[in-house]
């Protein structure tokens, strides 16, 4: 076959098409830096979203390989805590900025004081009694605790509302805590409680770790009102 002839520019036309060419290169080099910084912005930010669902993932599986190493009897409380936990974050991560949306002139920090005060003065009654009436019974009592204050702030458009929501909640805090930890020495051997308490408690901490990204995602579709009516529903 004939070998393939390439055809040229006219030599009267090569200096405006080599103009044109560089025009080109120029103007690409740009759009091209342009769509480089704007896929490097979001590969660094996916990146950063990756990295994060990965550790997060790796502590859940590690949370949950603990979990089942664990006796039977210990993995109902060790949820409790979970929910706990989700609970709790929901209330440090939202609970001031549920307060600045309603517009209600009340200070956070009363919350957290009520919730204090409450926790402390539970503590003294309801670890005795718990000696002498069981330990299933309080913790089902702080859980309708957790309710009730999560419903309280659902509903809460006064200042008395959120006090009152804050009381309870320390209230429940202070029974489940010291309750669970003592049904959790109840229930294992000497030589185990080491493990079953890290359970315990790490159910607590992760409940706290996902309630912050998971449901703040969730919090411009459904509003903070709706994430303690969530949180209600947890607790019950």
């Amino acid at each position: 076959t004939a070998p393939r002839q390439v055809r040229s520019s006219p030599d009267r036309d090569r200096q405006k098409t080599n103009g044109i060419g560089n025009d080109l290169s120029w103007s690409e080099s740009a759009i091209g830096g342009f769509l480089v910084g704007m896929i490097w912005y979001a590969f660094s930010h996916s990146l950063w979203v990756s990295a994060f669902t990965m550790i997060l993932g790796a502590v859940v599986c590690h949370f949950l390989r603990q979990v089942f190493a664990t006796p039977t009897s210990i993995l109902i409380p060790s949820l409790v805590m979970l929910l706990a936990g989700t609970i709790f974050g929901i209330l440090a991560t939202f609970m001031p900025l549920f307060v600045k949306e309603t517009g209600v002139a009340f200070n956070p920090g009363w919350f957290y004081t009520a919730a204090a005060i409450s926790s402390f003065g539970v503590r003294l009654i309801a670890g005795p009694a718990s000696d002498r009436l069981g330990r299933g019974l309080f913790v089902s009592l702080a859980l309708i605790g957790y309710g009730t204050a999560m419903w309280i702030l659902c509903t809460a458009h006064v200042p008395t509302a959120f006090l009152i929501a804050g009381f309870v909640e320390g209230m429940a805090a202070g029974t489940l805590l010291p309750i669970t930890v003592a049904l959790m020495s109840d229930r294992s051997r000497p030589e185990e409680r080491g493990q079953v308490f890290a359970v315990c408690i790490g159910g607590f901490d992760m409940g706290i770790a996902i309630a912050g990204p998971i449901l703040g995602a969730l919090a411009p579709q459904l509003g903070y009102r709706n994430l303690f009516a969530i949180a209600a529903v947890l607790a019950g």
